[in-house]
């Protein structure tokens, strides 16, 4: 059992090597794959950080109007940092030519207004940490996740007869241009039904979607409000708009997950208030920590002096990335392994058994052949001991006799073995060629006339049809005789022998005493001794012999008992389930023509 119990664990252990080796391989190679992946995004990030600066120089290094200058740096800071996950995250902050910082990524509310002098539409933004807590913030970003969420799931199907949005509504006070109150409402837009003003402007609103479907607005609830609607300055100084809320990386594979990674980041927010920048012409400098990158990212136009800087920052986490892509193949490959470990465990312990029992039958084997030959042998020593020392001079001729007898046993003993052996053989070869049982039986039953005559037993033969195979006839003579041979030793005194033959079985019968439910369960079995009484001469290799020879030329046989009897049944294969459907088999002496 311990034995077993050590493979087993070491079949285990195997499998699980191979599984954590390959897997492990995998996930390097994944992961490999994702450092590369991350530096090509930083250096394209790189790029697109400089060319913003290029594309809106004035409007991130203009000094003129502070409040334009930080709106419209934060509006691109906010551009730049609109996709990702939380596996690869960037931050950045422009600063001008003296270190000063202008702007910071992080979470922002934006409007879009006429606040400067040159009358246009343009943003105007506000670092959402300055007004509200960090529970307002996370509440403010999650209805604007579930917005999101919404329009993911729906696939902005504005074609349903009705769906769902938040609005933010921003309340800004004109003489500072900052928020004074924000407020959620979940508007409900239908195509048919009752339409409302809403609560907030007064006003119906009615929306056309890119298909072409006009909906109205038919809820229009506040269901988070922060701050008030009125202004400190009175109503001409109060400016309502919808705004648009600016969350980095909550449109990332993992929603708010990965924006709330990005605002614990510690790493990604570390930008002084002012810095010191000198680079001598040089396009940016590059600082690699593990899995973090710094970059100074400087604008210069081409003869000017530089104008300003940026910092960009990225926390990327390639091997994170590889064990989440990697974990519906983790668990494919755990139950690919088990079942073949479960499978190799349960064919090598099916083998062991085969062993442990071939090993047993080995045992078996050479004790009960060691049994045969020494009750010939004992008989042999006496016999010739008595004649060396000339005890019984007259009984000289049946030692003689009982001596050459013992050495004829002994040979067909090992005549049986040596069949046996070749029998059991993977280059066996049958001769076949076409055999007539009944031809067989009747050859074989004179071999026996002398114990027959001496018994007083009958024979009794009948044939309907030829029975007919092809087979090797020298083994199924074996067969045959051991059959016959039995019928006769183990008969009574006047008792019977028949045979009756069909085209597909052979009945061999004779009026010995009934066997026992253990003995007709164990007859062919090597070396089986059910009772003494009946292995006078071996223990039982004549049935198992015959059995396996009727086995190699596709018959079957049974034996079983009779009201008068015993008697054996050979059957064609292809008969064989058509005579397990009847209710008996087998004949007795009174059913046939006696025949001696």
């Amino acid at each position: 059992m311990k034995k077993n119990k050590k493979w087993m664990r070491a079949v285990i252990l195997g499998f699980l090597t191979v599984y954590l080796l390959s897997m492990g391989l995998s996930t390097c190679l994944v992961a490999f794959r994702y450092q590369e992946e991350f530096r090509n995004e930083f250096l394209s990030k790189r790029t697109e950080a400089y060319l913003i600066m290029q594309d809106n120089e004035k409007k991130i290094f203009g000094k003129e109007n502070p409040v334009y200058q930080y709106s419209w740096s934060q509006f691109w800071l906010g551009n730049l940092l609109n996709s990702g996950s939380g596996y690869q995250q960037f931050s950045a902050a422009f600063y001008d030519s003296e270190g000063g910082k202008i702007a910071e990524a992080g979470s922002s509310l934006r409007i879009f207004c006429n606040y400067s002098d040159q009358n246009l539409y343009e943003p105007l933004c506000w670092p959402a940490a300055d007004f509200l807590t960090e529970e307002e913030i996370k509440k403010l970003a999650e209805y604007y996740f579930l917005n999101y969420q919404h329009a993911m799931e729906e696939g902005g199907s504005e074609d349903a007869e009705a769906f769902e949005e938040y609005r933010f509504t921003a309340y800004v006070d004109r003489r500072s241009w900052k928020p004074v109150g924000i407020a959620v409402q979940k508007i409900r837009w239908e195509k048919e039904g009752t339409f409302i003003e809403d609560p907030l402007t007064g006003e119906m609103h009615f929306y056309t979607s890119i298909s072409g479907s006009n909906y109205g607005e038919t809820e229009g609830e506040i269901v988070w409000q922060w701050g008030s609607t009125e202004s400190p300055g009175g109503e001409n100084w109060m400016y309502t708009s919808q705004v648009d809320l600016d969350f980095p990386y909550i449109h990332g594979p993992q929603g708010d997950r990965d924006w709330m990674s990005w605002e614990k980041n510690a790493y990604l927010h570390e930008f002084p208030e002012q810095t010191e920048f000198s680079i001598d012409g040089a396009y940016d400098s590059l600082t690699e920590n593990k899995n973090q990158r710094r970059t100074y990212v400087q604008y210069a136009p081409e003869g000017e002096e530089m104008k300003g800087f940026m910092i960009l920052r990225e926390d990327s986490h390639p091997w994170l990335a590889a064990l989440n892509d990697m974990k519906s193949v983790y668990l494919v490959c755990l139950l690919l392994i088990l079942v073949c470990a479960w499978k190799v465990i349960g064919v090598t312990e099916q083998v062991y058994r085969q062993q442990a029992v071939l090993e047993e039958d080995r045992r078996d084997f050479t004790n009960a052949m060691a049994h045969e030959l020494k009750t010939p042998l004992g008989v042999i020593r006496g016999f010739a001991e008595n004649l060396l020392e000339g005890i019984h001079e007259e009984k000289r001729e049946y030692y003689l006799k009982q001596i050459v007898g013992q050495t004829e046993e002994m040979d067909r003993l090992a005549d049986e073995m040596i069949t046996l052996s070749r029998l059991d053989s993977a280059q066996l070869v049958l001769q076949k060629e076409q055999v007539e049982l009944g031809e067989l039986v009747q050859e074989e039953f004179s071999r026996f006339e002398f114990q027959r005559e001496a018994k007083h037993i009958h024979f009794q033969y009948e044939e309907e049809d030829a029975f007919v195979i092809q087979g090797d006839k020298n083994y199924l003579l074996k067969a045959v005789r051991n059959l016959l041979s039995n019928a006769v030793a183990y008969n009574q005194t006047n008792g019977s022998v028949w045979v009756k033959i069909t085209s597909d079985t052979c009945i061999i019968g004779n009026t010995a005493a009934p066997l026992s439910e253990e003995q007709l369960a164990h007859a062919f079995e090597m070396f089986y001794q059910g009772d003494e009484s009946r292995s006078g001469r071996n223990r039982g290799l004549g049935l198992y012999l015959t059995e396996k020879i009727l086995r190699l030329h596709g018959l079957s046989v049974e034996i079983g008992n009779l009201p008068e009897g015993v008697q054996v049944v050979i059957r064609k294969e292809d008969s064989l389930n058509t005579s397990r459907q009847r209710k008996g088999i087998g004949c007795s002496s009174r059913d046939l023509q006696r025949k001696s």
